[in-house]
């Protein structure tokens, strides 16, 4: 199960690189390596769940950043699923 996530209300126009960069790093990088399942993958058996936010759908005021990690981790669970469900693993 990932899970990984921090958040903090930015105005979207006051956020620092530094601000964006950590946030990116930790939501949706994080999501990208504790995802592969190597060992499963050869047993044909798995499953991944991940967990993003309801900020994806509906917005949220000074959480641009946040929304934006979590629709990648959205699209990458998505693509997953299609791309390891025949080899018996799933995610969602």
């Amino acid at each position: 199960m990932n899970n990984a996530a921090i958040t903090a209300c930015h105005p979207f126009l006051d956020m620092t690189e530094a601000q964006r960069e950590r946030i990116l790093r930790i939501n949706l990088t994080g999501t990208f390596i504790v995802t592969p399942l190597p060992g499963r993958v050869a047993a044909q058996w798995g499953r991944i769940i991940d967990i993003a936010s309801s900020a994806v759908q509906a917005g949220a005021k000074n959480m641009a950043h946040h929304a934006a990690c979590k629709g990648g981790v959205i699209v990458l669970t998505r693509t997953v699923a299609v791309g390891l469900g025949p080899g018996g693993i799933t995610a969602t």
